[in-house]
């Protein structure tokens, strides 16, 4: 009598090969496409009902609990930077802030540092899914206050709110992302509204260490004090870190912070992680 037992094993083995190659190569790609379209269907639907941003509001905050990541990529608060950080805590400690004003949220991980400085934190964020992981992150900070939308009209409605302090207000700036570069709307704003502001200002360029990383978008939009020279009349002075970039830790991201009165601009000078840019130098 024949063996047919090998055989059928042999042909059973094959029959289930070809059956779970079919189903990698055909049927797994068709369920993604038509899972995505069943996702792009409800989105829509979502979108239709209660506005696009506030569902990618919604799908920021699902982000932040189930794709939450332990950082966000640039290296920590302010870019990873010890001397930022310190040179931070220090101002803080000289000048005594009323509130702290953000520009570009991302997914909050500066924003949480400035919530322990135990005042006020407006932060905006121009991209909705960022700001809803970012809320979402902070919920439970009752000083965060999120704005979503640009900028200079975030600034504009803190100008005109009341409640928001006006006087010895730290700002950090860090909204350009894009080729619509604010920053100098910002800087104009910041100096002709509030009293003895001091403003941080990320991703600019050291001018005499060329180690610290800077952001240049082409056409004349390089951070640096040549694209701020339009709005020198306001009368700021700008501080460079001490430290030199080959010292630096992080991502070695170039910053600059800025005062134009006589009282910020005393402190500034205290500040051993800072050092005073001089007309000579440059």
């Amino acid at each position: 009598m024949e063996n047919t037992a090998g055989t059928g094993d042999r042909a059973g083995c094959r029959l289930w090969g070809e059956a779970t190659t079919l189903y990698e190569r055909v049927c797994r790609p068709a369920i993604r496409i038509l899972d995505n379209l069943m996702i792009h269907f409800i989105r829509q639907l979502l979108s239709a009902a209660f506005g696009e941003k506030r569902v990618d509001c919604w799908l920021g905050a699902v982000d932040c609990i189930f794709h939450r990541q332990p950082t966000t990529g640039f290296g920590g608060p302010l870019n990873g930077s010890r001397a930022r950080l310190n040179a931070f805590e220090e101002l803080k400690r000289l000048c005594s802030f009323n509130a702290v004003v953000e520009t570009g949220t991302y997914r909050g991980e500066s924003t949480l540092f400035f919530a322990d400085a135990g005042c006020p934190v407006y932060s905006s964020e121009v991209n909705p899914r960022y700001l809803g992981y970012a809320q979402l992150r902070l919920w439970a900070r009752s000083n965060v206050h999120f704005c979503l939308g640009d900028s200079r009209q975030f600034l504009r409605r803190l100008i005109q709110d009341s409640t928001v302090p006006k006087d010895r207000v730290f700002f950090y700036l860090d909204a350009h992302w894009h080729d619509d570069l604010p920053l100098r709307e910002e800087v104009d704003l910041i100096f002709r509204h509030w009293t003895r502001p001091v403003v941080m200002i990320d991703d600019f360029q050291v001018p005499d260490d060329s180690g610290y990383q800077f952001d240049d978008y082409g056409g004349g939009k390089k951070l640096s004090l040549e694209y701020l020279n339009p709005i020198a009349h306001l009368g700021f002075i700008p501080f460079f870190p001490a430290l030199p970039s080959s010292e630096e830790v992080g991502l070695k991201r170039g910053w600059v912070v800025l005062a134009g009165d006589g009282f910020s601009i005393d402190q500034l000078r205290a500040v051993a992680q800072l050092r005073e840019w001089r007309q000579h130098n440059g």
